[in-house]
């Protein structure tokens, strides 16, 4: 059975969205959990480059509306998808989330 979690990141301790963005994707991308990074993908942006440009983002948006990072702040989000072995390869996840329709 496949589960999915979506995982909020959060502005903490003191620490810039700039620094969690950048921690969590140095986690996300651990060659030793990934298979060398051969699981990691990433939406709309390059993986390799994915905490600078939600960062970038997160600079334009405070520019254009004035708003101001607020404490506990959700910067963005994780998704880890685990399946069963044999369930699911990674290619296949990364293009369809192993979805089955009739």
């Amino acid at each position: 059975m496949t589960t999915t979690t979506i995982i909020p990141l959060h502005v903490s301790k003191g620490r810039s969205a700039a620094a969690v963005l950048a921690d969590t994707a140095d986690y996300t991308k651990n060659p030793a959990k990934t298979n060398g990074a051969e699981w990691v993908s990433a939406y709309e942006c390059d993986p390799l480059t994915a905490a600078r440009e939600f960062a970038f983002a997160r600079t334009q948006y405070a520019a254009r509306t004035g708003r101001q990072q607020s404490a506990n702040e959700v910067v963005g989000y994780r998704l880890r998808q685990s399946f069963f072995l044999g369930e699911c390869d990674a290619a296949t996840a990364n293009k369809n989330p192993c979805s089955k329709t009739s």
